[in-house]
């Protein structure tokens, strides 16, 4: 059981892309509304440290087939709106984990992780001639839900749930390599002890604009997150890891 309990933390972070790619901006458009909508998957590894109440901290080691091994259900997706130079985004990504388990003893049953994480910032856009400059800021919640139902033991279900919410600020900076080419960077740092105690994120990437609607983005991400609950006992909680891989999004503009 134990081995089951330490992969589910290794996934907490697996959704955590945020704002995790960016989009050209149509320089045709100045003062337009304009819409994008991005579908995307993070294929991420995640190493670090994790406790769940009185248990010691765990080292948490997961590549992406180990993820994908327990996963019942995924759903990400991004958004943004402008209006000229400002912009609203807005981030929805649910992960559902589920996985059977044998303990040494008698004891048996099923272990199920959830996790919800939505993201607003609101955004500031600086056009140049090779590309663009955006900045933003905003807000970042976690819901965390961890229930255990046990079979051979006198307690039959264990349920844990934690949240938080972050501050965040960062930006991402494109350069327009060819007319459909595009090359760029996001950075962001939030948590500053209001949510988590620190979290940064770092995302180099590209991307190849096939028509006015559609772009195929393709980035590799480095997410680092702190977090400790401070409360002891049953109820502590704490995570201390980078999750990092490829990203992919789909995005269509409108």
């Amino acid at each position: 059981m134990k081995i089951s309990i330490r992969g589910f933390f290794g996934c907490l972070l697996l959704l955590c892309c945020g704002k995790g790619f960016s989009q050209m901006p149509n320089a045709a458009q100045q003062n337009d509304w304009e819409f994008v909508v991005a579908p995307y998957l993070f294929m991420a590894s995640v190493n670090g440290d994790a406790a769940l109440g009185n248990s010691a901290s765990s080292q948490v080691d997961l590549n992406f087939k180990d993820i994908l091994e327990k996963l019942q259900f995924a759903f990400m997706l991004h958004g943004e709106v402008y209006k000229g130079d400002w912009g609203l985004l807005v981030d929805i990504s649910y992960l559902k984990l589920g996985e059977d388990f044998k303990a040494e003893s008698e004891v048996s049953g099923d272990i199920t992780f959830k996790q919800t994480i939505f993201e607003v910032f609101g955004s500031r856009k600086f056009k140049k001639r090779w590309g663009w400059v955006d900045f933003y800021g905003g807000i970042r919640y976690w819901n965390l839900g961890l229930n255990l139902n046990l079979q051979g033991l006198d307690i039959t279900r264990i349920s844990r749930d934690q949240d938080w919410v972050d501050p965040v600020f960062g930006g991402r900076i494109y350069f327009n390599v060819t007319e459909r080419f595009t090359a760029g960077f996001r950075g962001d740092i939030g948590g500053f002890g209001l949510g988590s105690d620190i979290a940064y994120n770092l995302q180099p990437g590209v991307g190849y604009q096939f028509s006015d609607l559609f772009t195929v983005m393709l980035q590799y991400k480095y997410l680092y997150t702190r977090y400790d609950n401070e409360i002891d006992g049953i109820n502590a909680f704490s995570y201390d890891a980078a999750t990092n891989g490829p990203l992919l999004g789909l995005v269509f503009r409108f």
